[in-house]
């Protein structure tokens, strides 16, 4: 008799703690997560970001890396947590466990280059769709550069660049760069002032 209490004891304590074991697996699982989607790349923007809003002298880097070591804390990892409650605990595993795959980590550390290619590709073919949609009276390309930053493709790089017949300044930028963006205006007006020198871009 008292074998068969013992055996249901144990039941009923394993099913207790069940709850528990499945809460200590998801915040494991989400703290990998969070460990491997929040890149230092990622975190130095954020830290940069934090930093211009505020006008402070701090080095991004280590402020990203005393962030790192905050994630884990009990209310930072509480409020990152809390946008994930739409994924089930075996959800949240299978994207730990997707994160941290070899795959995924060559995907991470080469397959970026892929991606760009990819963009390049998808870019000028779009690029290539709209010059042969739009209006057949197009301007030359010397009327096109007499004025204004020129934006330079693999297309036209040889004879913007290459072949130039004026000095050159080139701004190589990204769409999502803020200073990029703040930066654009102030060479237009340049390349106004100074017609004798050519201002291109470069994505």
């Amino acid at each position: 008799m008292k074998k068969h209490w013992f055996f249901a004891l144990g039941i009923a304590l394993s099913i207790a703690a069940m709850p528990l074991q499945a809460n200590e697996s998801r915040s494991d699982h989400l703290k990998i997560l969070f460990h491997e989607i929040f890149s230092d790349l990622f975190l130095e923007s954020a830290a940069q970001a934090a930093i211009d809003s505020q006008n402070l002298e701090i080095d991004p880097v280590l402020l990203a890396q005393q962030f790192r070591k905050e994630m884990d804390r009990e209310e930072t990892f509480a409020a990152l947590a809390e946008p994930y409650a739409v994924f089930s605990d075996e959800e949240i595993e299978d994207l730990a466990v997707m994160f941290t795959s070899p795959v995924y980590q060559k995907f991470v550390t080469e397959g970026t280059e892929s991606v760009m290619a990819n963009f390049q590709t998808i870019q000028e073919a779009i690029y290539n769709l709209a010059l042969a949609s739009s209006a057949p009276a197009q301007k030359s390309f010397q009327e096109t550069v007499s004025s204004g930053v020129i934006e330079v493709t693999r297309e036209n790089f040889r004879a913007v660049v290459e072949q130039s017949d004026m000095p050159l300044i080139i701004d190589i930028y990204a769409p999502w760069c803020s200073p990029c963006k703040k930066l654009s205006p102030i060479l237009e007006k340049l390349s106004d002032r100074f017609p004798e020198i050519r201002f291109v871009k470069i994505n």
